[in-house]
């Protein structure tokens, strides 16, 4: 039997769940109404998501009454009572499976094909709580190489803390679900289950060093943010650990994202159409005829140790910028993105070399049918490495396209039929002949995607 490894964690990659059928019982409508497949948003669902898990009409709209706790007239005698607020009428969760089956026609595994039934597990919950607080907790199950890790995430949101409404929110907890990465590409709201490479990407290494610095833009982390967004606009700045939950030194990271949407229904919602029910059913729900502009910025230090001893212990301050831009006319998405980087010391006392690095991917998707969207994207990661260190191959390039079909089996199933194509792969050190193939990592793979 395979060993069941437990690691709780808020600082490790879980994807946030968007795709959360509390919300199907809470207001009585589709999956359908939020999502264009899920678990991606359409403009309807992104609005939900920034205004708290509520909608503005919120009391027409839900059919579910929430538990009160306290009554409206305790704001009038405070501080001499407690601020009323509610809480879901019933618990609010939800679950979700992920299947795969994998082909490795790379020809580098001794399984060519793998079931992996379930590939993880997902337990969640989200909600608000009065008008001003709103919360998301994720425990999941994840089977990898044949062992099962469990890791947990989730945050607490005080809104409209200063100010107009929506400008000024504060999140303690799991920072980077939607944060980390560009707000047109976030991870956590792709079509495809490759990962964005862009955010998929650590620094490589020679064999045998000792202690890494191992940023990966989509690995949630704890910290604080600061957002707020209006019709137009919204920003997210925040700080982390910078190393998970116990950080390696004293200092602490900072991210700033940027987000401009030209036209289209407005991240509050304005622009559209009010409704005393929800509904989506016909053709055309995922249209939002738009440009978004968008920039995220990060800024670290990592402690770098290549043998292991106190005396080499060393920083690599560190950062990431980058651009990008998502569009949207009837039924095709189009999506560009660059993020460069520089690494100050990556390698420690072995180097005195910092490293640049630079990742772009360009990407379009379009709806046949309601239920079937196809991808496709192409991406790349490249960096400028050292000539001289021993072990570390100095060209270790990668791109590769990613070719995906995503089917809506029903409005919480989905089926997935992806392919993974090296166009370009180096071989990772100088002396692994085996490794000599840009294709090794070529992958097709069918997912099966379920939430109740």
């Amino acid at each position: 039997m395979a060993a069941v490894v437990v690691v709780i964690a808020l600082a490790v990659a879980v994807p946030e769940a968007q795709a959360i059928p509390v919300w199907s019982r809470k207001y009585k409508t589709s999956c359908a109404t939020c999502h264009e497949v899920y678990p991606r948003l359409n403009a309807v669902g992104e609005s939900f998501r920034l205004n708290g898990y509520k909608f503005s009409d919120e009391e027409t709209l839900r059919k579910e009454d929430p538990v009160v706790m306290g009554q409206e007239a305790y704001k009038k005698v405070w501080p001499d009572s407690i601020w009323p607020s509610d809480i879901p009428g019933l618990p609010p969760f939800a679950l979700r499976v992920i299947s795969d089956y994998n082909m490795d026609i790379g020809g580098t595994k001794d399984a060519r094909s793998q079931f992996e039934y379930p590939h993880e597990i997902e337990l969640f919950t989200a909600g608000s709580m009065g008008d001003q607080i709103s919360f998301l907790v994720e425990l999941e199950f994840e089977n990898e190489d044949d062992e099962w890790g469990t890791a947990a995430a989730g945050w607490i949101q005080f809104e409209d803390i200063v100010g107009s409404p929506n400008v000024f929110n504060a999140r303690i907890g799991s920072m980077g679900m939607q944060e980390f990465g560009l707000l047109t590409a976030r991870d956590h709201n792709r079509f495809t289950k490759e990962h964005y490479l862009y955010v998929n990407s650590r620094l490589p290494y020679p064999g045998g060093f000792d202690t890494k610095n191992t940023y990966r833009g989509r690995d949630e982390q704890p910290g604080i943010e600061i957002n707020g967004f209006g019709d137009r606009w919204r920003y997210a700045v925040g700080v982390v650990n910078g190393g998970g939950n116990e950080d390696s030194n004293s200092e602490k990271d900072f991210y700033l994202q940027l987000t401009y949407k030209l036209t289209g229904l407005g991240f509050d919602g304005s622009g559209g159409e009010k409704s005393k029910e929800l509904g989506a059913s016909g053709k055309g729900i995922w249209r939002d005829d738009s440009v978004i502009l968008g920039l995220f910025g990060y800024r670290g230090t990592a402690v770098v140790n290549a043998t292991g001893d106190d005396a080499d212990m060393e920083e690599d301050n560190f950062w990431r910028f980058g651009p990008g831009i998502q569009w949207k006319y009837q039924d095709f998405t189009g999506n560009i993105g660059m993020m460069w980087g520089d690494n100050d010391d990556p390698y420690g006392t072995l180097s005195d070399d910092s490293v640049d690095s630079m990742s772009w991917f360009v990407e379009g998707s379009y709806f046949i049918y309601p239920w079937l969207v196809p991808t496709l994207r192409h991406e790349t990661v490249s960096y400028d490495l050292p000539n001289d260190l021993a072990g570390l191959q100095e060209e270790q390039d990668k791109s590769q396209l990613v070719a995906s079909v995503k089917a809506l089996i029903r409005a919480n199933v989905s089926l997935t039929l992806e392919g993974r194509f090296a166009t370009k792969h180096e071989k990772y050190t100088k002396d692994d002949d085996d490794a000599t193939e840009k294709n090794d990592d070529d992958l097709v793979s069918v997912r099966l995607d379920f939430a109740f």
